[in-house]
């Protein structure tokens, strides 16, 4: 997963494994996430490095999430890099599930960009309150 925000800290783009866009595209994939997975649970975090030069922090996650349903439970382990400005507000946050970067394979990029156009049709969001 990236996030990328502009100065004024609103989140702009963040990119996962499904899908590398905007606000609208990305806001139903957390709005959706508990309607597919209605159980998620830290099992263990931990900060692997925090640095002033370059502003960064590194922890490893792990999260284990119920799929609805079936009750199957899924645990992601995740190492996420965090890069801050220098007033410490996020510029890029990178999710590397396993560790892996992201597959960047043509295919792979046309699956996150569809999803990323057609899940906004299926999971309402709260409207993004411009004065944040």
């Amino acid at each position: 997963m990236h996030w990328y925000v502009t100065a004024d800290s609103r989140i702009k783009i963040l990119e996962i494994y499904m899908t590398f866009t905007g606000y609208p595209e990305y806001a139903p994939q957390w709005f959706g996430m508990p309607k597919l997975f209605p159980k998620s649970v830290t099992l263990n975090y931990k900060v692997l490095s925090s640095t002033t030069n370059p502003n960064r922090i590194v922890y490893h996650q792990e999260q284990e999430y119920t799929i609805k349903g079936i009750g199957t439970k899924k645990v992601m382990k995740s190492t996420v890099v965090i890069e801050l400005d220098d007033q410490d507000r996020i510029i890029k946050l990178d999710d590397k599930w396993d560790g892996k970067d992201h597959p960047v394979r043509w295919g792979a990029l046309l699956l996150r960009r569809l999803n990323a156009k057609t899940l906004p049709w299926l999971v309402s969001v709260p409207k993004l309150d411009k004065s944040e």
